[in-house]
């Protein structure tokens, strides 16, 4: 079994990890860390009006994040799976991890990034492995080395491993019932 203890003692410690989700490699913080949320802003250079989405290990960890109510209970059947719910917090969240007021939290199949979720006690952050304006990749023998450099430069830790690739997960508004992004079935 891989050792996550080093990528869960950054977390803990407010530095930025790179591990596998279910679907693409992800840069990780906890989401109630704003140090940390700030560090992750550096490495990732992306613009301050694309929030972060979140990781939870599970239906119950989310819901303490993203509101409860019977259509995102109802969507929620799609997990663990690459769907994003998106919809009102349960709490004052960081602005960097809202967009329009709402929250976007998924459950993912198993991966290291849930498993970390899990250890941490917390949701983690859900965006992409790359600096803004690269693409998106599948393992961490396709990481960038700007990107590298940036999570390492500040103590992060960079996880060996890697998702299944392709797309993205869909996004859905719980509140609208709107697909915002498509993927995975759900169009």
């Amino acid at each position: 079994m891989k050792d996550l203890d080093p990528a869960l003692d950054a977390l803990e410690h407010g530095r930025v990890v790179a591990a596998a989700t279910d679907t693409l490699m992800g840069l990780l913080v906890a989401f109630d860390d704003a140090d940390a949320l700030r560090r992750l802003a550096e490495v990732k250079a992306r613009p301050k009006s694309m929030a972060v989405a979140l990781i939870a290990a599970d239906a119950e960890m989310a819901f303490t994040v993203l509101r409860a109510s019977t259509s995102a209970e109802a969507w929620a059947k799609h997990w663990p799976g690459p769907v994003t719910l998106v919809g009102s917090p349960v709490r004052d969240l960081d602005e960097r991890l809202m967009v329009h007021g709402k929250v976007g939290v998924r459950v993912p199949r198993p991966c290291d990034a849930r498993l970390l979720a899990k250890h941490l006690g917390r949701c983690v952050t859900a965006t992409s492995a790359n600096v803004h304006g690269e693409p998106p990749v599948a393992s961490s023998a396709e990481l960038s080395v700007n990107l590298v450099r940036r999570v390492t430069a500040g103590d992060g830790v960079v996880l060996s491993g890697a998702g299944p690739g392709g797309e993205p997960s869909a996004l859905v508004d719980v509140e609208t019932g709107r697909v915002i992004r498509a993927g995975h079935g759900i169009s």
